[in-house]
């Protein structure tokens, strides 16, 4: 028989059809060619290997040889989706690695045969899988912790010492679960370790790791991961709804805040979400129990150590979020993805592709209309700024405004101050897990609209043991601040004004001033203090809050930082104030307060506001010619003559 008669049967349609040429010039088809005519058995290997040479006679192939020649393709086809995979890796997964152009679905064609739906498509069969930059960087950040290489790898490894260790603050509905929980372990299993790798999952509510614990081992009994990664086998003897297990000793196991805990350990511990955002936002008792769960429960979880990665993902909720916790610890990376990019988040990520102010995370699901929409129905500007913008203290504050803060340019000379006064918060324990000392300096002057204003001039906040804090308070007694010929109270003057007040009560310097007296609340951890520092010579007074909290007492002198009366030192950069860096450490906790994590600066500028409105240093002009004349009064900003002040 010679080649050309080879072509009168069903090779022939692949002989028309074929785009490389004609197959006959191809030895191995002709060989084949002649098996099929003589009614021989093909030789699957040999058909193989001349599909693998020739991949567009591969349809061809499968309808004129419908049963060898569609087993080889399959064949094929995996060896490419598994060569996909490996290349593109957890992204690639998800998408079901059947390549560009290629409808990942039921109905889909391939090579002349029905896609086997993978990846997404075995969750969700209907909705179609939207991609977005972000879904991009997690991929390729857990990628980087499993395989330990590449520039994403170096980073991280740089700043946690070599741990895989990382946090991830992403709004809800931005696919975190699925991504973490589901593909992840899975990709894994798969395409990296043949399921011999044990993973850990905890989060706030068992039904919510139940949940994808669920969703994974579908996606793992499906056909697509079943043809793909056979190697891949669960055991019969655990295969439970929250927990299972490979025939390589592999191990997917939920754990949850409200759940028992087990002895159980993994080499990869994924929590998701461990607070529940309701109750949490609001609750420092839920909040607290589980960051206590994690200090019981999850810290060693991980066995051996550093053998495989440990994330946090989850939305912001309160700076004493779990997050917030662990970043005290200054060891785990940090990755902070807002709805909207601003170049002045204070948890900017390196690897935000995003450069435009208020640039979305997700516009091709979330766009700017629906990401209004739900702001809208959400109702809460706090709310919105922790779980979508990850800032869980907002952006501007509550009860203190960044807005409404003036600043004094830093190149200018400090005016002459009337009285300066040192606010303290004593600490007298040095332990990491007790609060700070802090303590802030102000001075109060006459502003350029001829209203009494006051400025911070100082901050300190350290953990010190009691002589150090003496020997610290001492030392910062003896400086001065502001112009020459400021005018000095009396030491020892009374915190009240009295009646027969005039000159006999001043003094004049001729550099700067010293403060003119101490203020500590009068508290158990204060008074010693106090009394210390009035046995060095230092006039400190005792300041008794009476029974208001520390949330009544801010509000109590918030008007004058809304009245434009509280200055700090700033920098003007192209048209826009900053605060100098020390100063800025305390505004942050300004407008955090009070969901922040520290309230000890607010305590001391709560404490010394109160003290100067007191003795009439401080007051708020209710004379409607005084605020038409300044510029203050209920508006935060001033006339154009006093911009520069202004942020």
């Amino acid at each position: 028989m010679s080649d050309a008669d080879l072509f009168s049967g069903p090779a022939a349609a692949i002989a028309a059809n074929a785009a490389s040429g004609v197959p006959s010039f191809d030895p191995a088809f002709v060989a084949l060619c002649h098996r099929e005519a003589s009614g021989q058995p093909i030789d699957a290997a040999l058909l193989y290997r001349v599909l693998r040479d020739h991949r567009s006679w591969r349809a061809h192939v499968v309808a004129a040889m419908p049963g060898p020649g569609a087993a080889a393709v399959r064949a094929l086809q995996r060896e490419d989706v598994r060569a996909r995979i490996g290349s593109g890796g957890l992204l690639e997964f998800i998408r079901g690695g059947w390549g560009e152009g290629v409808e990942n679905r039921h109905g889909g064609m391939v090579d002349g045969l029905p896609v086997i739906p993978g990846g997404w498509a075995v969750l969700e069969p209907v909705t179609a899988f939207v991609s977005g930059r972000h879904i991009e960087l997690l991929a390729r950040l857990i990628e980087a912790m499993i395989l330990r290489r590449g520039e994403i790898w170096e980073t991280i490894s740089a700043w946690t010492d070599g741990q895989a260790d990382m946090i991830v603050n992403i709004p809800p509905g931005y696919m975190k679960s699925l991504i973490a929980n589901v593909f992840t372990p899975a990709w894994v299993w798969g395409d990296k370790d043949s399921g011999t790798s044990r993973w850990i999952f905890w989060t706030y509510a068992s039904d919510l790791t139940i949940r994808d614990s669920r969703k994974c081992r579908s996606l793992i009994e499906s056909e697509w991961y079943r043809w793909l990664y056979p190697e891949v086998e669960l055991s019969d003897d655990q295969n439970q709804k929250g927990n299972f297990a490979t025939t390589r000793h592999g191990a997917r196991i939920s754990l949850s805040v409200d759940g028992l805990g087990t002895g159980a350990a993994g080499n990869h511990v994924m929590m998701d979400d461990p607070h529940n955002a309701q109750a949490a936002t609001y609750s420092d008792t839920v909040r607290n129990l589980t960051i206590e769960n994690y200090r019981t429960k999850m810290v060693n979880r991980q066995r051996p150590p550093n053998s495989g990665m440990r994330m946090l993902i989850m939305q912001r909720l309160h700076e004493e979020d779990l997050t917030g916790y662990l970043l005290r610890t200054g060891r785990w990376f940090h990755v902070c993805l807002p709805t909207h990019y601003d170049p002045e988040h204070p948890y900017l990520c390196p690897f935000d592709w995003r450069t435009k102010k208020g640039e979305l995370l997700w516009p091709e699901l979330f766009p700017e209309k629906r990401v209004k929409m739900i702001e809208a129905e959400m109702e809460s500007d706090d709310i919105i700024a922790g779980q979508h913008e990850q800032l869980p203290t907002g952006k501007t504050g509550s009860i203190f405004k960044r807005e409404h803060i003036r600043y004094w340019p830093v190149e200018r000379p400090l005016p002459r101050f009337h009285l300066i006064v040192e606010s303290w918060d004593p600490a007298l324990k040095e332990k990491q897990q007790n609060d700070p000392t802090a303590m802030t300096t102000w001075g109060v002057f006459t502003s350029d609209s001829g209203r009494p204003a006051v400025m911070l001039v100082d901050a300190l906040r350290r953990r010190m043991s009691y002589p150090e804090l003496r020997e610290e308070a001492v030392r910062l007694w003896n400086r001065s601040f502001g112009a020459a010929e400021g005018i000095q109270h009396a030491l020892g003057a009374p915190l009240i004004k009295p009646d027969d007040w005039d000159d006999r009560h001043v003094e004049r310097r001729d550099a700067g001033r010293q403060p003119d007296f101490a203020l500590i609340e009068e508290k158990a951890s204060g008074i010693p203090f106090l009394q210390d520092l009035q046995r060095a010579g230092i006039p400190a007074q005792g300041y008794d809050p009476g029974r208001l909290d520390k949330v009544a007492r801010a509000n109590a002198v918030s008007h004058f930082f809304k009245n434009g009366l509280i200055y700090v030192v700033g920098v003007n950069s192209n048209g826009k104030w900053r605060a100098v860096d020390w100063a800025e450490e305390v505004i942050r906790e300004w407008i955090s307060f009070p969901k922040g994590m520290h309230d000890d600066y607010t305590d001391t500028t709560t404490q010394a506001l109160a003290v100067l409105r007191d003795l009439d240093m401080l007051r708020i002009h209710t004379d409607p010619s005084d605020d038409a004349d300044d510029g203050f009064g209920d508006r935060a900003a001033p006339p154009p003559a006093q911009n520069h002040y202004l942020m």
